[in-house]
C-alpha cells in the first residue's frame, strides 16, 4: 500500500499524436513532500475496520545516505531534463532555451561545456546517417539519368528542376509556419524524386517530337500539354494522399506533408515553364552550333 500511494500504479494508458503515454495513479505532491506527511498516512488492515497510522508500523527518520556521481565517458555530468506540454515540438523549446541564454549572455563556468542530448541528438544522428549515404544516391542517380537521355543538357535540366524543388519546398514550410526539422528533410528528399519524374515525363514528350527537339516554339508548347494532364493528375493525387496528414494537425506529420504536397504543386508550376524554356534554349544552341559546324563544298577545278 505504502509503495502504491507513493510511488503511483499504471492504470491504462492514453494515446497522444504516436504515443502511448502510460497514466500512474498516485497521491498529490503536497500529500508526500514532508516527512510529517508520511507518518500520517493511512494503511488498511484486514484484521481492522479502522485504517491503521503509519507511525503505528514503524519508527521514521532521515538518515544521509551515499550519493553516486553520474560519469560519462569519464568525466563527471549533471543531466538536466524537462518537459514539454503536448504540441509543442522539442526544437522549438530548445530554440527559445538557447535564445533567453543568449539575452542575459550566460557565460559556461571555466572547465563546463553544454551538450544537448535528446531529440535533437537524436535528429542530428538520424541526419547524419542518412546524409553519409546521399553522395552514392546522388553519383548513381546522375549515372543512370546521363546513360538514359545520353545528354549532360538534358540531365542538368532535371537535376537543376530538383534543386529547385528543394527551396520550393522550403518555401512551403515558411508559408504554414512549421518548423524546419528531420520529417522535413526527408519530405525534401522525397519531394526531389517526384521533381524529377515530372522533368523526365516532359522532356521525354520534347525529345519525341523532331520539331520541338530543332527548337520550333509552336511544336515545343504543344508538347508540354500533351504530357500537362498526366503531370497535373500525379500532382493531384500527390497531395489527396497527403491532405489527411495535413489536416489531422500535430507537431510530426504536418511539416513533412506539406512540405511533399506544397513543393510538389509550386514544382509541378514551375516545371512547365522551366523545363521548356531550357530545353528549347539548349536545342537553339544545339543547332547554331551544328550550322557552325557543316562542312564546306569545295568549288570543282
Amino acid at each position: 500500500q505504502l509503495n502504491t500511494t507513493l510511488a503511483g500504479n499504471v492504470n491504462g494508458s492514453i494515446i497522444e499524436a504516436t504515443e502511448s503515454i502510460p497514466v500512474r495513479v498516485r497521491i498529490d505532491n503536497g500529500q508526500r513532500s514532508e516527512l510529517t506527511d508520511l507518518a500520517n498516512m493511512q494503511l488498511l488492515s484486514s484484521a481492522s475496520e479502522q485504517p491503521i497510522p503509519l507511525t503505528a508500523l514503524a519508527e521514521l527518520s532521515l538518515k544521509p545516505s551515499r550519493g553516486a556521481i553520474p560519469h560519462r565517458d569519464g568525466v563527471r555530468v549533471n543531466v538536466i531534463e524537462a518537459y514539454i506540454r503536448s504540441g509543442v515540438l522539442p526544437s522549438e523549446v530548445l530554440a527559445r532555451v538557447r535564445d533567453k541564454m543568449v539575452d542575459v549572455q550566460y557565460q559556461v563556468p571555466s572547465g563546463y561545456h553544454i551538450e544537448v542530448g535528446g531529440e535533437s541528438a537524436e535528429r542530428d544522428s538520424a541526419v547524419g546517417k542518412l546524409l553519409a549515404s546521399v553522395g552514392i544516391i546522388f553519383t548513381l542517380l546522375i549515372t543512370v539519368v546521363v546513360l538514359s537521355f545520353n545528354s549532360f543538357r538534358l540531365s542538368a535540366i532535371i537535376f537543376l528542376s530538383a534543386f529547385q524543388s528543394v527551396g520550393l519546398g522550403l518555401l512551403s514550410i515558411y508559408i504554414f509556419d512549421y518548423p524546419f526539422g528531420f520529417t522535413v528533410i526527408i519530405g525534401l528528399l522525397g519531394l526531389m524524386g517526384l521533381a524529377i519524374n515530372a522533368a523526365i515525363v516532359i522532356i521525354a514528350e520534347l525529345k519525341s517530337s523532331p520539331e520541338a527537339v530543332r527548337g520550333d516554339t509552336q511544336a515545343i508548347v504543344s508538347a508540354v500539354q500533351s504530357c500537362t494532364r498526366h503531370i497535373s493528375s500525379t500532382t493531384i493525387t500527390t497531395v489527396g494522399g497527403f491532405l489527411p496528414l495535413i489536416l489531422a494537425g500535430g507537431g510530426f506529420w504536418p511539416p513533412f506533408a506539406v512540405a511533399v504536397a506544397g513543393g510538389t504543386v509550386l514544382t509541378t508550376l514551375l516545371s512547365f515553364l522551366f523545363v521548356p524554356a531550357l530545353f528549347s534554349l539548349f536545342s537553339q544552341k544545339r543547332a547554331f552550333e551544328a550550322s557552325e559546324q557543316a562542312s564546306v563544298v569545295p568549288l570543282a577545278g
